[in-house]
């Protein structure tokens, strides 16, 4: 952490995520994109604020940005958060399309067993059975 967080309690940071939290998800997510750049400069172990600029940046149609900022982040080995941001990131490539991709890692995750939360376990087993069923649905079509 860096000396600014020193200034900032833990409640203060939450506090903070929870605003960010609250505009991203009324649709003023441009509101908080300061509040986001500096909890993710501050609190780079937690990928909640990571999770929420990625979100922010789907709901405003950038799905190849916001899977980029997930990939380019630190949110793979965060402490928190971690497995809700790779349960998103498997989201947000089952929506641009990369399907084979989304396949192979959820299938990774869940077979390594890399996955604690039952939320995001859900999420992921979620992703991979729509986008076998599409695919098998896809293929029927054609044969």
């Amino acid at each position: 952490m860096s000396q600014t967080s020193n200034l900032y309690s833990r409640d203060d940071m939450f506090v903070l995520g929870n605003l960010a939290a609250l505009a991203v998800v009324t649709g003023a997510g441009n509101l908080s994109l300061k509040i986001l750049d500096f909890l993710r400069r501050e609190r780079s172990k937690n990928a909640g604020s990571f999770l929420l600029y990625a979100l922010y940046l789907q709901s405003q149609g950038m799905t190849q940005d916001a899977i980029a900022a997930l990939e380019d982040s630190p949110v793979f080995e965060a402490e928190e958060n971690r497995d809700e941001a790779i349960a998103l990131h498997l989201v947000l490539l089952q929506a641009d399309g990369q399907f084979d991709r989304a396949l192979d890692l959820g299938h990774a995750y869940l077979g390594e067993d890399m996955i604690q939360s039952e939320s995001a376990h859900h999420t992921i087993r979620t992703v991979i059975e729509q986008i076998e069923t599409a695919l098998s649905e896809a293929q029927s079509q054609f044969h």
